[in-house]
């Protein structure tokens, strides 16, 4: 699971309500019907799929350098 406070850390920016951004990648906030956010990546505006944990968010950090 990603927190806001593990993306946070890894250096990106904004929030509530709208999302992230770091560089080319945004992160878009998405609440689950279990009322636990969940984050869909893009880079350069292209989806490349959710978040699922820090690893995940980790390797498109070093995919998209």
């Amino acid at each position: 699971m990603v927190r806001h406070s593990d993306i946070k850390k890894l250096g990106f920016t904004g929030g509530f309500p709208l999302g992230y951004t770091k560089g080319r990648i945004r992160l878009d906030i998405y609440e689950d019907d279990d009322r636990l956010d969940s984050f869909m990546a893009y880079v350069d505006d292209n989806e490349v799929g959710w978040i699922k944990s820090v690893q995940d968010l980790e390797k498109l950090l070093l995919s998209s350098t």
